[in-house]
């Protein structure tokens, strides 16, 4: 992957916080006909879902990847279309937008703990940061109200500060 100019990294912190997912997905492989399947892996994924094929063909073009159709036209519902990617290019690009992302900061910091894993075969470290990845992205009232109970103070580079900074 390229190295992006500072308002692309931003630009695309910006898409990740608002229509992306940073997501560690649990899979398994080698299914076995009989009895569980002998072997269970981690990857993260780096998503963003939107109506504008614009948006995900720059996505492409400056980062690569791939596109994937959502939801098919029907009615008076748009194409829905998402870009993915994971395993290595997903470490480099977050490894260059995290210092932007403001709402998948707590997301992209677990991320760059388990890349920090290696090939480190420590299964139960894996999972706790799958369970914590899991409770980040859990969907719910339960998790909005704890936000916005802990909120802590957030500052951006270029001198932006977050939401209770003092100076409001």
């Amino acid at each position: 992957m390229r190295i992006l100019s500072e308002t692309e990294k931003a630009y695309i912190a910006g898409i990740i916080d608002g229509e992306g997912c940073i997501c560690l997905v649990k899979a398994k492989r080698g299914q076995r006909k009989r009895g569980p399947s002998p072997y269970v892996f981690y990857a993260i994924h780096l998503r963003v879902a939107n109506t504008r094929h614009e948006l995900i063909a720059w996505l492409l073009d400056r980062i690569g990847g791939k596109m994937y159709v959502l939801q098919k036209t029907r009615g008076n519902r748009k194409l829905a279309l998402q870009w993915h990617t994971q395993g290595r290019q997903a470490k480099d690009l977050l490894a260059q937008v995290e210092p932007y992302l403001v709402i998948k900061r707590a997301q992209a910091e677990v991320a760059r703990r388990f890349f920090a894993l290696g090939r480190t075969p420590i299964p139960s470290q894996r999972a706790r940061l799958w369970e914590e990845m899991r409770t980040l992205n859990w969907r719910g009232l339960g998790n909005a109200v704890m936000k916005i109970q802990a909120r802590p103070k957030m500052t951006v580079p270029g001198g932006f500060q977050g939401a209770n900074s003092e100076n409001q």
